[in-house]
Formats: structure tokens, C-alpha cells, sequence
């Protein structure tokens, strides 16, 4: 009788550490999703502010100027500038 009962006990305790095994593997799994979506995330928000960024030198490059008379002479004054150090 012992021994059928010191051999349950065992069988149950087998039994418990597979349970244990398997359900810390899946929380390692699940973490290691989460931290992808993480980095997912992440990188999503940082291509956004990049094109964010863009857009608004793009729009401020455009606004440098009020006339092209303007641009003009600021183009002559630079390439005056350039003539002088060559």
C-alpha cells in the first residue's frame, strides 16, 4: 500500500512539473510576442514622426521665399559669393 501510494505521489508530482513546464513556456512566449509588438510599434512611431518631419521642412522650404524676384536675388548673391572664393 506505501509504495502504490509513494508511486501516485510521484506520478502526480511528474504530471504537475509537465503541467508547470508547459504553462512557463507559454508566458515566455507570450512575453517574447509582447516585446515584438513592442519593437513593432516603436518602429511604426518613428517612421511617422520621419515623414512628419519631412512634411513640414518640405512646407517650410517652399515659404522661404514671398516672390521669386526674391529668390532671384538671393540666388545672384550667392553665386556673386562663390565667384569671390573661387
Amino acid at each position: 500500500m506505501k509504495n502504490e501510494e509513494e508511486e501516485k505521489k510521484k506520478e502526480d508530482e511528474e504530471k504537475k512539473s509537465i503541467v508547470d513546464n508547459i504553462e512557463q513556456e507559454e508566458k515566455y512566449k507570450k512575453k517574447e510576442e509582447k516585446e515584438e509588438d513592442i519593437r513593432k510599434k516603436a518602429a511604426e512611431e518613428i517612421s511617422k514622426e520621419r515623414i512628419m518631419d519631412d512634411e513640414q521642412k518640405r512646407k517650410k522650404k517652399g515659404k522661404q521665399f514671398k516672390t521669386i524676384e526674391e529668390a532671384i536675388k538671393k540666388a545672384i548673391k550667392e553665386e556673386k559669393e562663390t565667384v569671390f572664393m573661387d
